[in-house]
């Protein structure tokens, strides 16, 4: 957008980064901490927990070592990793396709 600020977790280091992020899906991911609810089902109304902090976790590098090798389920590293290797099937998909009708 004309004049619009850049947001502050793009600062032009990804590939494609224009600074062009205005539903944020590029944002870092920050969990809320929520406290127990009620738990008593029966009650009336049955009062929600309250909010007690956000929680952001560190990114660290992926590693080899152990069956989860990423820290962050929601990481971008991850998600760029998972892009390509759909990528590469529908790839696949499509040779597929193409020499199914050729035979």
């Amino acid at each position: 957008l004309p004049d619009a600020k850049r947001p502050d977790w793009l600062d032009g280091s990804m590939p494609g980064d224009r600074g062009f992020d205005p539903l944020g899906l590029a944002k870092p991911v920050e969990y809320l901490q929520v406290d127990i609810d009620g738990l008593d089902q029966n009650a009336a109304k049955n009062r929600k927990g309250g909010i007690i902090g956000s929680f952001s976790p560190e990114i660290d590098s992926v590693s080899t070592e152990t069956l989860q090798p990423y820290s962050e389920v929601f990481g971008l590293q991850r998600f760029r990793e998972c892009e390509l290797i759909h990528g590469r099937w529908c790839m696949l998909a499509a040779l597929g396709a193409i020499a199914g009708e050729g035979l």
